[in-house]
């Protein structure tokens, strides 16, 4: 029983310095460590761009879309894969990062009431107008501007091929208006998706932006995402992300009005981010809404019910991917 004693002391001693990770006799590291204790205090979300620094963006997308109109339902599916270049230049005098954007590839189908659309350029297939068009796009090359918290402020471009183009085949202008209107979300999704600094890790963390419709630009999707951090993996830090989006401005288009927008959608997935590169590693999330709009065509108001999910997924690599067709997109959405 003499023995008892000190035995007891010990473990009352080992057990305490469970709490710091050291064994207080020996004073060596203690096996267990409470979990809450191995999560880091900081994470440091911030850039560290170089000049002439690349890095290629991997967007793939599927909407499903139904709507229903004058009594009539349509429905559509629009698959989509782009691959981006980026090349920063510098930081000009007013802060910007500004970067050298080039379309390297584009897939895209399209199903609007069965009627199938479908463009890829690859190399065993004729020469079509779809096909044409993606190549001016590829050709041409693009300036954007991101300040220092990711808003994506502007993108340039001289265009010089598509416009010739467009002049030849008009019939096909609105959708190319529409892809060059989604770079500016392409962007977004790079730059706007985390904050361009050091965060709590035991702190959710909010962060808004917003992004122009592609043929509407007068009309704006502003997403409010909350980034709850959940571990750090090779490098690698994980977010779980949980938000609203829902539309701000006025449509402004001859003899149309948008009285009543969509109802706010909600957002689920999750973010990587590179703790080494020091920028957006992977996304994935999922976006649903459901409700009526009303809109006043001519002094006619019409009422459109509409119920859409998207899924959105982005990888961000050094070196560009081999090249893939729309019908590798995953079908599923993103584990939560």
């Amino acid at each position: 029983m003499r023995h008892l004693a000190p035995i007891i002391v010990l473990l009352g001693l080992t057990w305490e310095a469970a709490g710091d990770g050291l064994c207080r006799p020996c004073g060596r590291a203690a096996r267990w460590v409470r979990a809450e204790q191995r999560r880091p205090r900081y994470a440091d979300l911030r850039w560290r761009l170089t000049p002439g620094q690349v890095f290629h963006q991997t967007t793939e997308a599927e909407t499903r879309q139904k709507m229903k109109v004058f009594g009539m339902a349509v429905s559509q599916r629009q698959k989509q894969r782009t691959v981006l270049r980026w090349q920063f230049k510098a930081w000009d005098d007013e802060g910007m990062a500004v970067f050298r954007c080039q379309i390297v590839d584009l897939h895209f189908e399209i199903d609007i009431g069965g009627k199938r659309l479908t463009s890829y350029l690859p190399e065993d297939k004729q020469p079509s107008p779809l096909a044409d068009m993606i190549t001016a796009l590829k050709n041409d090359e693009l300036q954007v501007l991101v300040d220092h918290d990711g808003t994506v402020v502007g993108v340039k471009h001289t265009m010089t091929e598509f416009i010739n183009w467009r002049n030849a085949q008009p019939q096909f202008e609105p959708l190319g208006k529409s892809i060059l209107g989604g770079l500016h979300e392409q962007a977004r999704l790079v730059f706007s998706s985390t904050p361009n600094r050091i965060v709590r890790t035991d702190e959710p963390i909010q962060q808004d932006s917003t992004s122009p419709l592609a043929d509407t630009p007068s009309l704006s999707l502003r997403f409010r995402d909350r980034l709850a951090w959940r571990n750090n993996e090779k490098n690698l830090h994980h977010f779980a992300l949980e938000g609203a989006s829902d539309y701000s401005g006025l449509v402004k288009a001859p003899g149309v009005k948008l009285i009543r927008p969509p109802p706010p959608g909600k957002r689920r997935g999750t973010v990587s981010f590179d703790a080494v590169r020091h920028r957006l590693s992977s996304l994935a999330i999922t976006a649903t809404f459901s409700g009526t709009i009303e809109i006043d065509i001519g002094g006619q108001m019409t009422s459109v019910a509409i119920e859409q999910e998207q899924t959105t997924r982005v990888r961000i690599t050094d070196h560009r991917p081999a090249r893939e067709s729309t019908s590798a997109i995953p079908q599923s959405r993103p584990k939560q």
